[in-house]
């Protein structure tokens, strides 16, 4: 418990002392965004916390419940723990809303069990529309531009077409040095996902 305090102590200095102005998307179509994603890219901060070990993480994005009054997408987050085909099943489950619907490219993210807090998901760069008529990729991070989530419909089609331009852009959105660089998320051809 202390070396989890003390790491996230050490983050939210960082995040404090380089907090960055995020700009985000103008326009979000939560339909095109839903459905299933493949995480390319986190970072130190995300690795290191919450997707500790985490190998083949996918988010799924779909209709909300309609229970719950403000939520405008549903979330499914999994990943295998350390092996890709045996490693044990980890998820979590939510919604996302946009607060202000002139902004909607800030959402937040509710959570099932854990945080104690909504989380900020500001997606601040957008694939072109696929041929599903879906994003084919986002760039995702928080009000401070800290943690980062990059999501792609492909892992192959990904790496092809995209890779680098993101990369480009990455840099471009600050996300580099030691703590805030991308680091590849493992997405290789023998991970077992789990839906």
């Amino acid at each position: 418990m202390k070396r989890f305090s003390a790491i996230f102590a050490f983050f939210a200095f960082f995040a404090i002392s380089n907090a960055t102005k995020v700009d985000t998307v103008n326009e979000l179509n939560v339909d095109q965004y839903s459905g299933t994603w493949f995480q390319m890219y986190s970072n130190l901060p995300v690795m290191s916390t919450f997707e500790k070990d985490n190998v083949c993480v996918t988010a799924q994005y779909g209709p909300p419940n309609p229970t719950i009054k403000i939520a405008d997408v549903s979330v499914k987050n999994t990943a295998r723990l350390t092996e890709p085909t045996n490693g044990t099943i980890a998820g979590i489950t939510g919604y996302a809303y946009i607060p202000d619907q002139s902004e909607p490219g800030k959402l937040k993210v509710h959570f099932d069990e854990g945080a104690p807090v909504d989380a900020d998901y500001w997606v601040v760069d957008l694939g072109p529309i696929n041929s599903d008529n879906k994003y084919d990729y986002a760039i995702v991070t928080d009000n401070i531009g800290l943690t980062l989530y990059v999501l792609g419909r492909d892992v192959k089609e990904f790496n092809m077409k995209y890779n680098t331009n993101v990369l480009d852009k990455l840099d471009e959105l600050g996300f580099n040095g030691k703590v805030k660089e991308p680091i590849p998320t493992y997405q290789k051809s023998d991970c077992e996902y789990y839906w």
